[in-house]
């Protein structure tokens, strides 16, 4: 190498140098000795490894921080808790599109769908086809519970009223309901069956925590049960022809089968019966706008308009223009504990 820097202002200088032309710094020590040189960083130079040095530092801060950072399982948790709760808006009864705007598929024919339950990773379903004959042939599935995943629920069935078994799927999305449902290869040929692979709208929707007024409600049971959640229990009726049926909504009603056996013959609901202790459910209960915050004082000013009596903790109301009564029962401490309503006999 020929030439060499000076130590000073870091110039290159010729070999042969005694001393700096530039900042006049000697190159020879007074014992004759040579001063060494070092060598001058350019300034672009410098700029790269100061850049670089940057680029470095703040990696190394991204790598701190995102090895560092906790999970955060709330913020997780309350994902997947909204993903799961917009499915309850799929709560209540829905037609198949070509019969959207029939009061009721029991006359006109048709499908339906009615979700009764969506908790958690489960919904609670019933399918319903019913044939456009005079003598309107109906196939059912009623309270079909389904793990539900990515807006899908799978299923199988063994009896859809007409001995037919098989498979089927519900799908939801993007507020439309479709249900494919294939039969059993073995089970074809009956005279009716649940088969399907339909769209439905909704024609009836249900919100979690809306009131539902019962007054009204002893009308034909397949109009009415989408508002009692899902049954959990079926009991027949030794002195009657009734079938009870227990909801975990906490209520019982007692149904009137009209006609033979089947329940596809038009039954309708003789009583129902609400206790507010076991209530458990998507939905409140009333009648009349009476519920279990209300005590006797309340109840005597919404029942209005019919007989009314007291008998100790039990208040009778009868409404005369429906010819239906009211037995109303009080705990202790004075409110609303249960709650029958009939037809007056």
């Amino acid at each position: 190498m020929n030439n060499k820097y000076c130590p000073n202002c870091g110039n290159e200088l010729p070999k042969e140098a005694n001393f700096c032309p530039y900042c006049m710094t000697k190159l020879i020590a007074e014992d004759g000795t040579e001063i060494h040189s070092k060598k001058k960083i350019s300034q672009k130079k410098l700029q790269r490894i100061i850049g670089v040095e940057i680029i470095v530092i703040i990696c190394i801060l991204i790598a701190i921080l995102l090895i560092s950072r906790p999970f955060d399982k709330t913020t997780d948790s309350r994902q997947q808790h909204d993903k799961k709760e917009q499915y309850t808006d799929y709560l209540g009864v829905w037609y198949d599109k070509e019969h959207k705007n029939s009061k009721s598929i029991t006359e006109t024919g048709g499908k339906k769908i009615e979700i009764c339950k969506v908790d958690g990773e489960n919904i609670v379903f019933s399918i319903t086809s019913v044939s456009r004959s005079i003598d309107s042939k109906t196939a059912h599935l009623d309270y079909l519970k389904a793990k539900l995943k990515n807006g899908q629920a799978d299923f199988v069935f063994s009896d859809d009223g007409f001995k037919n078994s098989g498979v089927g799927t519900i799908y939801l999305k993007e507020g439309n309901v479709h249900a494919n449902i294939r039969l059993n290869s073995s089970d074809t040929g009956g005279s009716w069956d649940i088969s399907m692979d339909t769209e439905f709208v909704c024609v009836q929707k249900y919100k979690v925590g809306q009131t539902i007024d019962i007054d009204g409600i002893l009308d034909k049971y397949e109009n009415e049960k989408i508002k009692l959640g899902e049954r959990t229990d079926v009991e027949y009726v030794a002195v009657s022809s009734d079938v009870r049926y227990t909801f975990e909504s906490g209520i019982t009603i007692d149904v009137v089968k009209v006609g033979d056996s089947e329940l596809t013959s038009e039954p309708y609901i003789r009583s129902i019966y609400i206790d507010y202790e076991r209530i458990k459910s998507a939905y409140k209960y009333c009648y009349k706008g009476v519920d279990n915050t209300c005590n006797k004082e309340k109840v005597k000013e919404l029942l209005k308009g019919g007989e009314f009596w007291e008998d100790g903790s039990t208040y009778t109301y009868k409404d005369e223009e429906n010819l239906t009564y009211a037995n109303i029962l009080f705990d202790s401490k004075g409110y609303v504990e249960s709650i029958e309503y009939a037809w007056w006999k």
